[in-house]
């Protein structure tokens, strides 16, 4: 389940953007950065990145390793991240278990927020 939720994570990542502030000058892909200038960093792009994922459109329950960046990295990354990773893995199994029976009982609603994406409500039902 931990390879299947990481794969869920790096193709729907839950944030999509994040601003950084440039400590020291650099240059990226040739474009100086000064310091102190605000850089923001695609995190959903950088998921579907072709030269670091192959078949980056494909969603891949086994794909190994996947270095996403769906929480961030190093001292900035997601807080939330244990209790993120934490929620798949108690409820996942479970559904594994009934999903032939889980049926679409309604239009998902998903949060109206370019940065943040997730679903505000995804109505399932069980085949009787």
């Amino acid at each position: 389940m931990d390879t299947a939720t990481h794969e869920l994570l790096r193709y729907a990542p839950p944030a999509q953007a994040q601003a950084k502030v440039c400590v020291r000058a650099t240059e990226l892909a040739g474009a100086p950065i000064a310091t102190g200038d605000t850089v923001t960093v695609l995190l959903g792009s950088a998921c579907r990145d072709g030269a670091r994922f192959p078949a980056p459109d494909a969603l891949r329950l086994d794909r190994h390793p996947n270095p996403h960046l769906a929480f961030g990295r190093g001292p900035h990354a997601c807080l939330g991240q244990p209790l993120h990773l934490a929620q798949p893995r108690a409820t996942l199994p479970h559904l594994s278990r009934h999903q032939a029976g889980l049926r679409l009982a309604g239009t998902p609603h998903r949060e109206p927020n370019p940065v943040l994406r997730g679903l505000i409500s995804l109505p399932l039902s069980t085949a009787a």
